[in-house]
């Protein structure tokens, strides 16, 4: 009888089934990292562009506020618009601020020799304070970021003197 020499060629189940694991739960750590990653950079996105949109706001009301000469509503009740006058009363230019806390929605309506503008500034203002103290304006912003968060801003301007 001839004796058989087994071969040591190959793998055994068991290994197969531990390099599979192996690969497996690298694999898995890899997709979470990534998964992990992307929510970080929405996030961030996110937040990027709240803070974007309160600039353009409030960059907006100041320039708005700093035109000369000028002058501006001096009493401004919570959800009031705050009305900016330009020029002479003759002149007919004005610039009234709105905000509509349902849609939330802030919006200019610009008034200059009577053509009328409407514009939206932006749709996810959650709230907007306006305090004016004689010639000081403190503009108080938060804006709506993705799901519950929000992002605040606030700026002071001054009316120029006339």
């Amino acid at each position: 009888m001839k004796n058989r020499v087994q071969s040591k060629k190959g793998i055994t189940l068991v290994e197969a089934l531990a390099t599979l694991v192996i690969a497996t739960l690298i694999g898995g750590t890899i997709l979470l990292m990534i998964n992990q990653t992307h929510s970080g950079t929405a996030q961030l996105t996110a937040r990027e562009s709240a803070a974007r949109s309160s600039r353009t706001i409030l960059n907006h009301m100041v320039n708005s506020i700093r035109k000369e000469p000028a002058g501006a509503s001096q009493d401004v009740p919570a959800g009031k618009p705050l009305i900016l006058t330009y020029g002479a009363a003759a002149d007919g230019h004005s610039l009234t601020y709105s905000y509509d806390a349902a849609t939330k929605q802030l919006s200019y309506t610009e008034v200059n020799a009577g053509t009328t503008r409407n514009q939206m500034l932006s749709d996810k203002v959650n709230s907007i304070s306006v305090t004016i103290q004689g010639s000081k304006i403190t503009i108080n912003l938060s804006v709506q970021v993705k799901g519950s968060k929000v992002y605040d801003a606030t700026t002071v301007a001054y009316l120029p003197d006339l």
